[in-house]
Formats: structure tokens, sequence, C-alpha cells
């Protein structure tokens, strides 16, 4: 073989491993974008999912709160809280009122100790917020509200003086006992 020929097949294989690279470059390009259109429709559709627990546990609550002597006037959804200086620093999932105690819920599909702890921290901001549950004049209860409570987050939340609000075949009760004393925020 002469060296003409080799240099045409070496030149020839460098050519060969130019487009491999590039075609695995873009492959590697086609991968991320598949990837991140993954994490959208996932977070599309954990978001939608969410709201659908929300819109199953949001019309009972106000008869179930009635039950327990908190009798509520008003429920809604969504509730955002904003500071001073405008800045969003709360979110409630589902918020009841009446004159002089209010529950904020947080709705999960599967409720862990750590979001327990987050609507703890939650609900010490919405005191900060409003002068009413400062001087007492109202009461803040909170409660939480899920499909499923891994890790006994329900006995956590019941501990941290929580109500908890369970569904058992397509119906939400409150699973704390009937003489439960929820913690005032």
């Amino acid at each position: 073989m002469s060296t003409a020929e080799l240099q045409a097949i070496i030149a020839e294989n460098a050519k060969s491993i130019r487009d491999l690279r590039d075609s695995q470059a873009e492959t590697d390009r086609q991968m991320k974008a598949t990837d991140q259109r993954i994490k959208e429709l996932s977070s599309l559709f954990t978001v939608q999912w969410g709201k659908l627990i929300e819109a199953l546990v949001h019309p009972g609550c106000v008869s179930l709160f009635r039950s327990r002597g908190i009798t509520v006037n008003r429920a809604s959804a969504g509730q955002e809280w904003f500071d001073d200086n405008g800045k969003k620093v709360a979110e409630v999932d589902v918020f009841l009122v009446n004159g002089g105690e209010d529950v904020a819920v947080e709705v999960k599909t599967t409720c862990l100790p750590k979001h327990i702890d987050q609507h703890l921290k939650r609900l010490a901001k919405l005191k900060e917020l409003r002068p009413e549950y400062q001087n007492g004049t109202k009461k803040l209860y909170g409660a939480v509200a899920a499909l499923k409570f891994n890790s006994e987050s329900d006995t956590y939340a019941r501990n941290k003086g929580l109500y908890v609000l369970k569904s058992t075949d397509g119906i939400v009760t409150i699973d704390n006992p009937e003489d439960f004393k929820p913690i005032s925020f």
C-alpha cells in the first residue's frame, strides 16, 4: 500500500470520526431537549394533580369544620399573602374564615413531615402579617389534607396541633379525635 493510499484511508477515518462526534453531539442535544420536555410535562401533571386534590377537599371543608364548632362563613382556594412591599410571602391552598377563627389548610397528594414543617412556618408568617392574630382578637388554626400520609406525618401533624384531613373511600374526614384542641397561631 502506498503512502498516498494510507493517507487517504487515514483522512477517511478522521472524517468518519468527526461525523460520528457530530452525530453524537446532535443526539446529546436531542436527549437534553427530550429530558426538558419530560420535566415540563411532569411538572404540568403534578400541578394539575394538586389542583384536582384541592378541588376535592375544598367543598367539604365548610361542613367538616362546622361539625367541629368552627362556623365557616367563607372558603377560598389559593389564597395569597403579601408583605408591606408587595412581595408574596405565603400561599394557602384552602382558607376558611369566620368571625373569630380562621383555618389555613395545606393540601398534598402525599404528605411528608417536611410538608408539616413548611406549613407551620407558613402559619407563623401569617401570624406576623395580621394584627388580629397577633393581638388575639382572631385565632388562626392549621390543617393538612392529603390522600396519603407518609412517615407518620399524620401523627406528627396532630402532635403539632394541626387538624388532619384524610380521604377514605372518596370521603374526606377530620382524623383528629372529637376532643382535639388545635394550636392557635
